[in-house]
């Protein structure tokens, strides 16, 4: 399978385009192979700006492919291209088009690799027609550089008959190249031009002008995902503090193992995660489940007829029995009473995200109940963070770790930050005292502490915050309120601030609709794993270094933030953090 550069495409992308990726991405034998899409070429000799469809980056050398979808047409020189009703047409053609995009792409490469490693790079150009056979011959073109409907089940071998002719031109030109490009300088070309569009907003006055941000996988990211997707390595545990990508590796192994065939549960502990994780699947992924969960564990229940004997569990029993016990007893009679009807759930793969929240007895047991072999001889994912997010819940059990740990996993750690801009992470890690991460992100977006004496003035702040944040014409959607304690405390439902614009609390039945460009508000506990451009925390305890559980709220809202963090704070807080001798009514930029 190849990596595609981003993973995902845009809405505006073509349905041609579409069809290209799918082929590329897809393709048998196409390991080492690694592919960039709709990438902005500004050293183009003739335009002022010009743009690849794809960049194929492999063994076999860099190649630029123009795409074009639906129908193809030539007629007193003028190129006719698209289905009916949006055709467009052009003098220039799709052959001259994808011959000129590789004289840009070579200068990028001169002008950030140097002139000695371009000399080693077989850079060759193609066409793709997804939509129709084209075999017109033509003075302007060789076949060899056409791809077309008849090659979609073999697209690696067009890749290899396009660096033959590729070479062929070459070698008459009296230009020679190794027969292969090493993995490292394929890495080396990727990670050259996958700067172009993984650039960050700096400060939240960009927000209104940029997409949100792209994210990216650094290559020791893919290495865990190399792992986790290697059937020789089939129990892996991922341990990661907040922003070093667990979720985001544990989302891309869920789709790439579903799209190998096998079947994928994927877990997490927190509802609002699963149901937004859940969004990201789609039909193309394969046989892939997301779930927080209890709700797993409650729609098996439910499958097995005892519904019942939940719901009245549910009214009679604490909640902590609840949660640690009656959930687990009733999950494993349900999948044996299904196992005797031929109906139990069983999964090639199980991926746990936010594993810290999961990782105890008898909750664990149970749920390795779905996994075909268990723990012990199952394939499985644990993403975990061993630090203070463990403390929100308190529910990690070190006897599972040890267990686990048994089953000879391979463990690998994520060491890096690639989520909070670096002066969050100072300062989330000078309130808590955890260890800094090794930070990605160096832009310079600093926390702003706005304090306040008593509930009513909090709830006038913030208000008025929101206001601000209007003004500059940030997006209410890139906006979420985070509140240190339960929903029915706090700020956001006791002084709801009357800004014009809705705000939708997360949790429950609460979740913002595609497209609504609302404010969100959640707990923090109910936000792991989640993140946003700016985060506003609300309700937050002082952060008393002998309170693991100050100290855990603390640092999980703080580590949710993409580009911009404004605390609002007592007191307290500000005596805690600064010293008492260092009072101010506001610390911006701390």
């Amino acid at each position: 399978m190849t990596r595609m550069l981003p993973d995902r495409l845009s809405r505006e992308t073509t349905e041609g385009e579409k069809n290209v990726f799918r082929l590329i991405r897809d393709a048998p034998r196409s390991e080492g192979y690694s592919c960039l899409h709709s990438i902005g070429l500004a050293r183009h000799r003739r335009k002022a700006y010009g743009e690849a469809d794809f960049i194929v980056i492999g063994p076999a050398g860099v190649f630029c492919l123009e795409v074009k979808g639906g129908h193809v047409k030539r007629e007193a020189g003028t190129w006719i291209i698209g289905w009916p009703g949006s055709q467009y047409t052009s003098t220039e053609g799709p052959f001259k088009q994808a011959q000129a995009s590789i004289h840009p792409l070579m200068d990028e490469l001169v002008a950030r690799l140097s002139f000695d490693f371009k000399k080693k790079i077989m850079v060759g150009w193609g066409v793709v027609f997804p939509d129709i056979a084209f075999h017109e011959k033509d003075p302007e073109w060789d076949l060899d550089v056409v791809c077309d409907i008849r090659h979609k089940d073999d697209f690696i071998g067009y890749i290899q008959r396009l660096a033959r002719h590729t070479r062929e031109r070459e070698s008459i030109a009296g230009r020679t190249y190794p027969d292969r490009i090493s993995a490292a300088d394929c890495r080396r070309i990727v990670e050259c031009f996958r700067r172009d569009f993984d650039l960050v907003p700096l400060v939240g006055d960009l927000i209104a002008e940029s997409s949100r941000e792209l994210a990216e996988l650094s290559e020791q990211q893919y290495s865990v995902l190399r792992y986790a997707l290697d059937p020789d390595n089939p129990r892996v545990m991922c341990p990661g503090a907040a922003g070093s990508g667990k979720t985001l590796i544990g989302l891309e192994a869920a789709r790439r193992l579903g799209r190998e065939g096998l079947s994928v549960l994927f877990l997490c502990f927190n509802r609002i995660l699963g149901t937004y994780l859940r969004r990201q699947i789609s039909s193309d992924d394969g046989d892939v489940h997301v779930w927080s969960l209890h709700r797993y564990m409650r729609y098996v229940i439910e499958e097995a007829g005892f519904g019942d004997q939940l719901r009245e569990a549910e009214r009679t029993t604490d909640s902590d029995e609840l949660f640690r016990e009656t959930y687990s007893d009733l999950f494993e009679t349900a999948v044996l009473a299904l196992a005797d009807e031929g109906t139990a759930p069983e999964f090639d793969v199980l991926i746990v995200d936010e594993a810290q929240d999961i990782l105890f007895s008898p909750i664990i047991d149970a749920v390795a109940l779905a996994l075909k072999g268990g723990l012990a001889e199952g394939r499985w994912l644990f993403l975990y963070d061993p630090d203070l997010q463990s403390e929100l819940y308190g529910r990690v059990d070190e006897r599972v770790l040890e267990n686990l740990i048994r089953r000879n996993p391979v463990r690998l750690e994520l060491g890096e930050n690639f989520r909070n801009p670096e002066p969050v992470v100072d300062e989330m890690c000078e309130v808590t005292g955890v260890h800094k991460p090794v930070c990605r992100r160096k832009f310079p977006s600093q926390v702003e502490y706005l304090s306040y004496e008593n509930e009513a003035e909090q709830g006038k702040k913030l208000r008025a915050l929101l206001v601000k944040l209007l003004k500059e014409g940030v997006p209410a959607s890139s906006v979420t309120i985070l509140s240190g304690t339960r929903k029915e405390n706090s700020c956001v439902e006791n002084y709801p601030p009357d800004v014009g614009k809705k705000i939708v609390f997360m949790g429950g039945t609460g979740f913002p609709v595609r497209g609504d460009d609302c404010f969100t508000a959640c707990t923090v506990s109910s936000f792991k794993g989640l993140e946003n451009d700016i985060i506003i925390m609300t309700d937050i305890p002082a952060p008393h270094r002998d309170s693991n559980w100050n100290r855990s709220v603390v640092y999980v809202g703080m580590t949710r933030v993409r580009t911009r963090l404004y605390a609002l704070v007592s007191k307290e807080f500000l005596d805690i953090r600064f010293g008492r001798e260092n009072q101010h009514s506001e610390v911006k930029n701390a």
